[in-house]
């Protein structure tokens, strides 16, 4: 197996049998030749550049790019490139293959984020540049579907707190899963009573602040990675209206002269 650094102007090639153990890698290029070794943090540093003004005091780039190991279809995870010099690098720029099988928020920073599309092995490279040599590495991720079993169906739950409320009284509205697939995303809608104005529909949890009292009837189904759909579960927060101050203050007054009354007697 052989290994390339790309560079603007050639193309240095080595054997990893032959030049690079453990402790030491060597890039051999026209120009001289490039010498790594293994720190004590187990990381690859430049320990010298022979052969070339260019490659003295180790002026060069290094990076070993890493990626997650493992992605569902639609789950995105983070890609590093670990450069070695990062302030000697211009460039970056990643890539996936096959083509078509993720897509990256920012292709040309050295931390970004990738995200899965299609099933199947893919090498994730990552090309480096200082504005004369180019150093180009890879990783690989493994691109899955969720096995989902037979009796693996989506159920989800839904409640309110406080499940009667006073006009004008925050409601928290709470749906979780409760089958042996996990969801990975919620939808909670209205669906009839006096009109609610809900904060979030898609993370799970929603609050509101009723204002007309009734029976407000709300709804949440839950959808896996796979596309699998819960049945809606559904509930009722009932709306009573506020006490009235005057009311109670008339109360209050009325108590009051009772107990005068009950004195003078």
């Amino acid at each position: 197996m052989f290994r390339s650094i790309v560079t603007t102007r050639y193309v240095a090639t080595f054997e990893p049998e032959r030049f690079y153990n453990n402790f030491y890698r060597a890039f051999l290029t026209r120009k001289g030749v490039y010498v790594l070794g293994r720190g004590s943090s187990g990381r690859w540093v430049c320990l010298m550049g022979i052969g070339s003004a260019l490659l003295a005091g180790c002026n060069s780039i290094y990076i070993e790019p890493t990626c997650p190991s493992e992605l569902l279809v639609g789950a995105s995870g983070q890609v590093a490139a670990n450069e070695q010099n990062p302030g000697a690098i211009a460039t970056y720029q990643w890539e996936v293959f096959p083509t078509g099988y993720g897509t990256f928020t920012d292709a040309t920073q050295p931390v970004t984020t990738f995200q899965a599309a299609h099933e199947g092995e893919v090498v994730i490279r990552l090309t480096a540049s200082d504005g004369l040599f180019q150093m180009v590495s890879s990783c690989v991720t493994r691109i899955r579907t969720i096995d989902v079993a037979d009796d693996a169906t989506l159920t989800v739950s839904l409640m309110a707190s406080p499940s009667v409320a006073a006009i004008g009284e925050e409601v928290t509205l709470t749906c979780v899963g409760t089958g042996a697939a996990e969801p990975a995303s919620f939808a909670i809608a209205q669906i009839s009573g006096p009109s609610i104005e809900l904060t979030e529909v898609s993370s799970g949890v929603s609050t509101f602040v009723p204002t007309e009292s009734g029976g407000v009837v709300v709804t949440c189904v839950g959808e896996d990675l796979a596309g699998q759909v819960s049945d809606p579960a559904q509930i009722t927060v009932l709306v009573t209206a506020a006490p009235d101050d005057d009311d109670t203050s008339n109360s209050n007054d009325n108590s009051s002269s009772d107990d005068d009354s009950g004195g003078r007697r």
